[in-house]
């Protein structure tokens, strides 16, 4: 049934005729709402608590950048998942839900992506620390051994022979979450507001309740679906490159402190596991791309009737019509798909806020630190002193 004619209709109106199927799609999803929420609400009360402690004792106005980046990738599975299971019970609130991923999910990419970067620190440390990490063909799949797997042909032009990471990969990498961020958010609200036009609903010859609106057509419903998956991959493909990079620095830094032989800061570098921090971005990425999926699954229930005022067609070869208050099945392979996906959200939420909730400390600003770990085992070439550059400028202008 359409998601925009049952803006009314509530689960708890028609409770005693839910299927089990239903019922336990329901009750999966409030566990893992619960779950999530009391593991995000405990990770909060802690970085609340050691926040204010940490600006009383430094005297700070604010946290760091880095805290308020990692607030963002770890409150928004909540606000998720706290959608996921209104949409069990109010099942036209899904169009909700897809936008909300939308957003909250270029969000959480965006977050990452610049906490990766802080760790490199500022010029010139950071093309100082990619100029050392070993060879690859960056841009290639893993079995070419690169880290792009979901666009492993633009190796072909990019890494055609094995190079070190340069500046100007990250910054195609971080052009290509842009993309994904804008192209995605924006096809998003594109489904979202087409879907919200108002069209004729009519049953068929089954028993279902469709909706004919002029905007939605096979082929621009396909082009979003394109369009939405493309620049999914886009994304993951710039992703892959940035945490695949800043892996291989700490890598590296780790095996030369290892060297070193002193008790500095191994555990220090240890922390930033950036391989298992990327996982949790990639569920962001891929959960969209289950509705498309879903949609195309034989699903569905006539036990739960909703009255909507439609058009009935008496002769399907004459296209002869009438109006009249029809008796559309609530669960059709429509609302169905977006209900199974809702499931799958609040299960993708659970699994990334358990990750995080083991990854990010509370109020943690070893990123602070680990930028003086990094520049001390990088030393760089010192710039010429002013008395050197006084001199070069008075031979110059003698020369002249």
């Amino acid at each position: 049934m359409p998601l925009n004619a049952i803006w009314t209709y509530t689960a708890f109106v028609t409770e005693d005729k839910l299927p089990w199927q239903l019922i336990t799609l329901g009750v999966i999803t409030l566990i893992n709402f619960l779950v999530t929420i009391t593991l995000v609400v405990r990770w909060g009360i802690k970085d609340a608590r050691l926040s204010h402690e940490m600006c009383e004792q430094d005297q700070r106005p604010l946290v760091p950048y880095s805290i308020d980046l990692v607030r963002g990738i770890v409150y928004i599975p909540a606000a998720i998942s706290s959608v996921a299971f209104v949409v069990m019970l109010r099942p036209a609130t899904a169009y909700t839900l897809e936008l909300c991923m939308a957003i909250l999910s270029c969000v959480v990419v965006g977050n990452m992506t610049r906490y990766f970067l802080v760790i490199l620190g500022e010029p010139p440390l950071p093309a100082e620390l990619l100029n050392r990490v070993p060879k690859r063909r960056w841009w290639c799949g893993t079995p070419c051994g690169g880290v792009n797997d979901t666009l492993p042909g633009v190796g072909l032009m990019w890494s055609k022979q094995p190079h070190r990471v340069t500046m100007k990969d990250i910054f195609r990498s971080n052009c290509m979450i842009r993309i994904f961020i804008v192209v995605f958010i924006l096809v998003n609200s594109m489904q979202l507001s087409l879907s919200m036009f108002p069209g004729s609903v009519e049953m068929d010859q089954n028993g279902w309740c469709t909706s004919n609106s002029p905007l939605t057509t096979p082929g621009l419903n396909g082009a979003l679906i394109f369009f939405s998956v493309w620049s999914s991959f886009v994304g993951m493909a710039g992703f892959g490159v940035v945490s695949g990079s800043i892996s291989s620095v700490l890598d590296l830094q780790l095996r030369k402190e290892d060297e070193m032989g002193e008790e500095a800061d191994d555990t220090l570098i240890r922390f930033f596991r950036v391989a298992s921090q990327s996982k949790t971005v990639a569920v962001y990425m891929l959960l969209p791309l289950l509705l498309p999926i879903l949609s195309c699954f034989p699903m569905g229930t006539k036990e739960v009737l909703l009255p909507v005022q439609g058009i009935t067609v008496i002769n399907y070869q004459m296209r002869i019509q009438k109006e009249t208050t029809l008796m559309c099945p609530v669960y059709d392979r429509e609302v169905c798909a977006h209900t199974l996906y809702s499931m799958f959200v609040s299960l993708g939420m659970t699994f990334v806020s358990i990750r995080n909730y083991r990854i990010f400390r509370p109020a943690d600003i070893s990123s602070e630190r680990l930028l003086e770990v990094l520049a001390r085992l990088n030393p760089i070439e010192e710039t010429p002193s002013g008395e050197d550059l006084e001199s070069d400028g008075t031979s110059e202008s003698a020369r002249e």
